[in-house]
């Protein structure tokens, strides 16, 4: 693959150092969706089937040891599949789920913890869930304390993010009904519920700050001797403007554009706000130029701007603006303009924690939040403070736009097709006198009037009735036995031997082709059939041909084993997992 640049005899190549690429999981799920959303709506069939009856060497029997041979695309290789179909079970839409893979909780372990930047589908993120068995629910971990082993499992019922005493923080996503997870039982894989599902628990708002994560990297802040550090959440989420004030200077001579406290007075106290009434009920808050009402004049002076922060006090009774105070003086606040006071909808507060070699901030987070995609943390501090801000080193953890469980495919990196059925011995469909050596997956075969099947269960073994002579004759058929007619020159290969009610000199022969004859072949009534090494005629009374047309439908996948014996009693619940 490459890109055609200026020269055509120049080509990039996508994959050398000087040009990267990436396919993006969003096509892999939506493959995946197609599949399924075909499947579901009827647009598309699948069927189980069991296959080759017959050694991998026929005729000869297979060599000791014996290697399975590995399943290829190779056309002849898939006529011969068609030519040995024995039987097909239609995969219904309870059977097939979209799924992600599975992480149990174990004690002991760091888990990684949910974050916007980084790729969750890579394997050192990907365990950033968990799979709680005994309680059959799915947790995403919002923290892992610094990286220290998880001790506590989890345990909740609602979609609130909670704390376990080992300092994780987790939310649920999952909780799964019992019949779901006992029917797509897998070690390694868990089934997606349906988009509807009561089953996944999704958070009542979206984009909430989940974490701040201060960079690893040795600190260049420096706070000094600030207790408590307020942090003003800028970006894209939910914000409350409804108050505004008036910049009076208090020096008109001296005023430079930089907002003092006693610079503002408050014109509309506006209403909405939260409050922090462990902190005196003041919060954070960014002073917004209003634009849209400048003179000339307020214009020029509003060059150079640099936005101020600070600390509003809201009225507890009716969440309105009733004071303010300048921190972040900012630049270039034309006198006489009005500003709009704007409070995030997410108020959060640093502490630095000296205790370990290198110093950290520990950040309490009071409000989430909401309708965040992007943001970052901006220090409030006193501009006249000798102060070196963390801004640049602390990423600002946002939950996805839906909320944790909002697009639970998209967070769980749910790209893999989970198939369960289960084979019984209905009508002795999936024959128990002889073995099998593959089992695959068939997309929309039809019947030979070219009429998509779409029956539950279908015996492809074609069929003939024979006589003999006399009854004993039937002793010598068994399993395997070359089957060839004497007009015809159909040959087969003899799958099992049913009984004709009232008919003692009568059986039907089920059979499949011989791989090397052509599949329009058939045995012609009234032909004898013989059998090599066989010292027996026996003479075709009837031909019974399965209603399916071999050639039609495409064989998804096929898996090649060695011999599976089955018996009366004996059922099969298939596992398939498609990885895409």
């Amino acid at each position: 693959m490459g890109i055609t640049i200026t020269d055509p005899d120049e080509t990039i190549n996508v994959f050398d150092d000087v040009n990267k690429s990436l396919l993006k999981k969003e096509i892999r799920i939506k493959v995946l969706n197609n599949i399924k959303d075909r499947v579901d709506n009827g647009d598309d069939t699948f069927y189980v089937f069991y296959a080759k009856p017959y050694s991998y060497n026929y005729p000869n029997l297979e060599a000791s040891p014996f290697t399975v041979p590995a399943p290829t695309n190779a056309l002849n290789e898939d006529l011969d599949i068609r030519k040995s179909i024995t039987g097909l079970r239609k995969v219904r839409v309870t059977d097939i789920r979209k799924a992600f893979e599975r992480y149990n909780w174990t004690t002991e372990t760091v888990y990684s913890q949910y974050s916007n930047f980084v790729d969750l589908s890579e394997e050192d993120f990907e365990d950033f869930y968990v799979y709680v068995q005994d309680q059959k629910k799915v947790y995403v971990c919002l923290d892992n304390n610094n990286g220290v082993a998880s001790t506590v499992v989890p345990n909740s019922n609602d979609t609130d993010s909670f704390e376990t005493s080992d300092g994780y923080r987790w939310q649920l996503v999952i909780a799964y009904e019992d019949s779901l997870i006992r029917k797509f039982n897998s070690e390694n894989y868990l089934p997606e519920p349906e988009p509807d599902s009561t089953q996944i628990r999704k958070a009542t708002k979206g984009g909430v700050i989940d974490r701040l994560d201060l960079a690893d990297a040795s600190p260049s802040f420096n706070y000094n001797a600030i207790e408590e550090i307020p942090f003003f959440i800028k970006g894209d989420g939910k914000e409350i403007a409804s108050a505004e004030a008036t910049i009076v200077p208090l020096n008109q001579v001296t005023f430079n554009g930089t907002l003092s406290t006693g610079d503002l007075q408050i014109s509309k106290s506006g209403t909405g706000y939260s409050l922090d009434s462990n902190r005196s009920n003041k919060v954070p808050v960014e002073f917004r130029l209003k634009t849209e009402n400048l003179n000339a004049a307020q214009i020029a002076q509003s060059s150079d701007f640099e936005l101020a922060y600070g600390l509003a006090t809201i009225d507890v009774d009716n969440n309105s603006v009733t004071a303010v105070e300048v921190k972040n003086i900012g630049n270039g606040y034309p006198s006489g303009a009005t500003v709009v006071i704007v409070q995030s909808s997410a108020i959060v507060y640093g502490t630095v924690n000296s205790d370990s070699p290198t110093p950290g901030i520990d950040f309490e987070i009071v409000e989430k939040g909401e309708s965040y995609k992007t943001a970052k943390a901006i220090s409030i501090f006193e501009t006249s403070e000798s102060i070196v801000p963390a801004d640049d080193d602390i990423k600002v953890i946002v939950s996805p736009p839906e909320g944790h469980g909002g697009n639970i495919q998209n967070q769980l990196n749910s790209t893999s097709l989970f198939i369960n059925t289960r084979i019984n011995n209905d009508d002795d469909i999936f024959s128990t006198a002889n073995d099998f050596r593959q089992l695959g997956i068939i997309e929309n075969p039809t019947n030979t009037n070219g009429e998509k099947l779409s029956v539950d269960l279908l015996d492809t073994k074609l069929k003939i009735r024979i006589e003999a002579d006399n009854a004993t004759d039937f002793a010598t058929l068994t399993e395997d036995l070359s089957l060839e007619g004497q007009l015809s020159l159909q040959k087969g290969i003899l799958i099992d031997v049913l009984d004709v009610e009232g008919q003692p000199l009568q059986k039907d022969i089920r059979y499949v082709r011989d791989p090397l004859v052509s599949d329009t072949l058939s045995f012609i009534v009234g032909e004898n059939l013989f059998m090599p090494d066989v010292n027996k005629v026996f003479t075709i009374r009837s031909v019974t041909d399965p209603n399916i047309d071999f050639s039609s439908g495409n064989i998804l996948f096929i898996n090649n084993t060695t011999e599976i014996d089955r018996n009366v009693n004996q059922s099969e619940t298939l596992n398939f997992i498609f990885n895409f």
